[in-house]
Protein backbone atom coordinates (compact mmCIF):
# COMPACT_ATOMS: atom_id res chain seq x y z
CA UNK A 1 0.00 0.00 0.00
CA UNK A 2 1.32 2.78 -0.95
CA UNK A 3 0.49 6.23 1.50
CA UNK A 4 0.69 9.79 0.19
CA UNK A 5 -0.66 12.94 0.68
CA UNK A 6 -3.86 14.09 -0.42
CA UNK A 7 -4.55 17.97 -0.35
CA UNK A 8 -7.67 19.24 1.12
CA UNK A 9 -8.30 20.88 -1.93
CA UNK A 10 -8.12 17.40 -3.18
CA UNK A 11 -10.54 16.05 -0.32
CA UNK A 12 -12.53 19.18 -0.66
CA UNK A 13 -13.33 18.23 -4.85
CA UNK A 14 -14.35 14.88 -4.04
CA UNK A 15 -16.80 15.83 -1.02
CA UNK A 16 -18.25 18.26 -3.84
CA UNK A 17 -19.09 15.79 -6.51
CA UNK A 18 -20.43 13.88 -3.83
CA UNK A 19 -23.28 16.25 -3.17
CA UNK A 20 -23.37 16.41 -6.78
CA UNK A 21 -24.47 12.81 -6.53
CA UNK A 22 -21.65 11.19 -8.56
CA UNK A 23 -20.92 8.17 -7.10
CA UNK A 24 -17.69 7.44 -4.96
CA UNK A 25 -16.12 4.77 -7.22
CA UNK A 26 -16.72 7.30 -10.44
CA UNK A 27 -14.94 10.21 -7.99
CA UNK A 28 -12.23 7.26 -6.72
CA UNK A 29 -10.85 6.64 -10.78
CA UNK A 30 -10.88 9.90 -11.74
CA UNK A 31 -9.09 10.99 -8.54
CA UNK A 32 -6.68 8.55 -7.91
CA UNK A 33 -8.03 8.06 -4.25
CA UNK A 34 -9.40 4.90 -2.87
CA UNK A 35 -13.16 4.78 -2.14
CA UNK A 36 -12.44 4.13 1.63
CA UNK A 37 -10.00 7.38 1.94
CA UNK A 38 -13.65 9.34 0.27
CA UNK A 39 -15.63 7.51 2.80
CA UNK A 40 -13.44 8.27 5.69
CA UNK A 41 -13.19 12.23 4.86
CA UNK A 42 -17.43 12.51 4.10
CA UNK A 43 -17.11 11.14 7.78
CA UNK A 44 -14.72 13.44 9.35
CA UNK A 45 -16.55 16.12 7.55
CA UNK A 46 -20.12 15.55 8.98
CA UNK A 47 -18.57 14.49 12.83
CA UNK A 48 -15.59 17.09 12.94
CA UNK A 49 -16.75 19.70 10.12
CA UNK A 50 -13.24 19.45 8.39
CA UNK A 51 -11.55 16.40 6.17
Amino acid sequence: MVHRRISPDLKQRALQLLDQEISPKAIAEVLGVSTKSIERWRVNYERLGCI
